[in-house]
């Protein structure tokens, strides 16, 4: 979404709003008045060439009307809509007539309301392809144009269900089963994108942090798209509103991305500034002293401290950083009146345990300076009454048995009829309370692998989880749902989308899908399990994309110069080849490992190479001779030793995120030689690139021959 949004038009005095027909033929606009609105999902996409506008939609039979770029993205996000049950679609680029400056208007000071009040929001991303595997996923997903427009904050925000597709309309998850990686690309918390909280909760300088580094194509816009979060006005204009409702200092806390020779006022002139701020938190703020805005400026009560520089001073913000410390920015006298003050150093924030014990007497300063009205408030959450489940097609998923943790007992699952869709449906169970969950077992025909699919309610939405690795012989569903009542699990689960490797390449998808309401104005949500087993990069796209936190430089110039040769890695996804002297090995921060083997060229000696990035930021590394272990081990073994067994698990060396390692071991069973091979991780660096958190290593396997003596 890069210009304005909802379509709202006055005709007899009545609000229109037109939304696109997904049932006809062909898609087609209809209007309704404020009280006829009916289900509706929306749209929200960048603006590419060649979009059909709201002028164009009033021919449809023209031929320039379907050979436009923009046509397909329409018909295909009306098919989308129609095949989950909603009859009804809006899409900005043709629901509004932009022609009328009324009209837009009130689409723009609407916006944020209207995608809130939306059954679902897609999200359609043209430049991201759903053919790349994991990595070259991840990376591809969080540098989206859709991830740097303005409007795309509050489109992300509002709606409390939102679905992503890839350029060609595969859909690879949610904003709930991304919740996760979402946070670490837009800073938003999770529970303002689940709309468990209330954005207006966080801090200013934190819903500015969410804005920094956005654009949208006309300079107004910039300030129009942050009205759903702040108020109606534009941006030059909001902080000045913010501040005649509230008190917060970290409105203050910002930092210009380079130094400037001048002065400027206290107030930031773009949300860029605040990208850093999201760490601070007012401190005390009913104890403050209220702002005044003046005709000469802003009045603002802050205890002031001699700086280092000359004709400078450190005011003392009411507000702290996460680390407990408190906030001072730099300011001096106005060069052109003597009784107003500048900031200075726009650049610096200082941060101190004692700036406040340090300080003198509160004084009243006046700033050269530069709405808060309707924040969207989340206290009506939907309540979902029925769920059905199916099974996608016949891919070998026989059920076997369902229960509820509202009542004892189980009760046969069995197919009741086959859909229109090809899918099998197994029938409808009701969600009454909060808390209540229910329990579905099946098993994998092909593996004999059982499995229970957990589907539950509370009061953040729905929750899904996939219970594996169950023994046939002891198969309860009472105690698994027993732990769900007792255990940790249930109250954090929020996710409608999740996935789990059932065995080596065969993967189990559950997504539960909104599929608008029923006569009696139940919500209702198809929960449907699939097999996902053609290629990795299926795989991949179905288990959730992940965020590379780790990349290892792995030499192995020494083991080559040595006479060995690179037998296999595992995983292979993770492991990949720089040049004939370098492998670069990709970790998550979900306890993952990479092994890599190594044999020799004559005398058939093997070790492997081992490292697994950590939880804790910690990095543990091992090296292993495999002439001391089963001829038939392979790196796969290993890693699953390395996973399963804690006595092989010792032989990991841990050591702290800022710190070097060494580890060496001693290759047996040669009567020549005992080969020494040592492993030498160093850590590069720490950068933030693409907004996620990438963590450099370098490391050296060194192989040295030593002589018996």
């Amino acid at each position: 979404m890069v210009q304005a949004c909802f379509t709202l038009a006055f005709r007899c005095q009545t609000i229109i709003m037109r939304l696109i027909r997904t049932t006809s033929e062909e898609p087609e606009l209809v209007s309704f008045s404020e009280e006829e609105i009916p289900d509706y999902a929306i749209l929200s996409h960048v603006w590419e060439e060649e979009e059909v506008s709201f002028q164009h939609m009033q021919d449809p039979s023209s031929i320039n009307l379907k050979n436009k770029k923009g046509w397909s993205k329409i018909v295909q996000a009306c098919k989308v809509a129609r095949s989950e049950r909603w009859s009804y679609i809006w899409i900005d680029t043709c629901c509004i007539d932009k022609s009328s400056s009324a009209e837009l208007s009130e689409a723009i000071n609407s916006m944020y309301r209207y995608y809130s009040k939306a059954g679902v929001c897609y999200v359609y991303l043209a430049d991201l392809r759903s053919d790349l595997t994991g990595r070259s996923f991840s990376l591809a997903f969080c540098t989206c144009k859709w991830f740097t427009r303005g409007w795309t904050l509050q489109e992300l925000i509002a709606p409390k269900t939102v679905v992503f597709f890839a350029k060609d309309w595969e859909r690879f998850g949610t904003k709930a089963s991304l919740q996760g990686f979402l946070t670490e690309i837009t800073r938003i918390p999770s529970d303002v994108l689940l709309s468990r909280a209330d954005p207006s909760n966080s801090s200013i300088a934190a819903r500015m942090s969410w804005a920094a580094g956005r654009r949208t194509t006309r300079i107004e816009d910039r300030a129009y798209s942050l009205m759903g979060l702040f108020g109606e006005h534009a941006f030059i204009r909001l902080q000045e509103e913010i501040l005649k409702v509230s008190n917060d200092h970290t409105i203050f806390a910002w930092k210009a991305p380079e130094p400037s020779i001048d002065y400027s006022g206290i107030l930031a002139t773009s949300p860029d500034v605040f990208e850093g701020s999201g760490e601070y938190e007012p401190l005390r703020p009913d104890s403050q002293r209220p702002f005044s805005m003046t005709n000469m400026g802003l009045l603002v009560h802050l205890p002031l401290l001699l700086a280092p520089v000359k004709r400078e001073l450190l005011a003392v913000l009411n507000c702290t950083s996460k680390k407990s410390k408190q906030v001072a920015i730099y300011v001096t006298k106005s060069h052109h009146h003597q009784h107003q003050y500048e900031r200075a150093r726009s650049d610096r924030l200082v941060e101190d345990d004692d700036l406040q014990a340090k300080c003198g007497k509160i004084q009243q300063l006046l700033f050269k300076a530069w709405d808060l009205p309707s924040f969207h408030r989340f206290g009506d959450n939907f309540i979902y009454n029925s769920i059905s489940v199916s099974l996608s097609g016949d891919q070998g998923i026989v059920p076997v048995m369902s229960g509820s943790n509202s009542r004892d007992g189980h009760l046969p699952l069995a197919v009741e009829e086959i859909t229109d869709t090809g899918d099998l449906s197994l029938g409808a169970w009701e969600l009454r309370d909060v808390n209540e969950f229910h329990s579905f077992l099946f098993i994998h025909n092909p593996s004999q692998q059982p499995f229970v699919v957990m589907v539950g309610k509370n009061f953040g939405g729905f929750w899904l989880d996939l219970v594996l690795d169950l023994k046939t012989d002891k198969l309860n569903l009472k105690d698994i749902r027993q732990s769900y009542r007792f255990g940790k699990d249930m109250p954090g689960k929020n996710l409608d989308r999740i996935s789990k490797f059932l065995t080596d390449n065969v993967a189990i998808l559950v997504e539960g899908r909104r599929h608008g309401r029923s006569k009696s104005g139940d919500y209702l949500y198809n929960i449907n399990i699939r097999i996902v087993k053609k290629t990795y990069s299926d795989i991949a796209l179905a288990v959730l994309p992940i965020t590379c936190r780790c990349v290892f430089s792995v030499s192995i110039s020494s083991a080559i110069k040595a006479g060995f040769s690179r037998l296999e890695t595992y995983p292979d996804n993770v492991w990949e080849e720089c040049d004939s002297d370098t492998m670069n090995l990709f970790l998550d921060d979900a306890n993952t490992l990479g092994t890599l083997c190594f044999q020799h060229e004559q005398n058939r000696k093997i070790f492997a190479v081992t490292l697994r990035f950590n939880l804790d930021s910690t990095v543990q590394s091992g090296v292993l001779s495999l002439m001391d272990t089963e001829d038939k081990e392979t790196a796969k073994d290993i890693c699953k030793s390395y996973n399963n067994n804690q006595k092989r698990s010792q032989g990991l060396t841990r050591y702290p995120y800022d710190s070097t390692t060494y580890i060496s071991n001693t290759l047996k069973g040669s009567q020549l030689d005992r080969t020494s091979v040592s492993l030498h991780v160093i850590r590069k660096s720490h950068s933030s690139r693409y907004n996620l958190r990438h963590n450099q290593y370098s490391a050296e396997i060194k192989v040295k021959p030593q002589p018996v003596w």
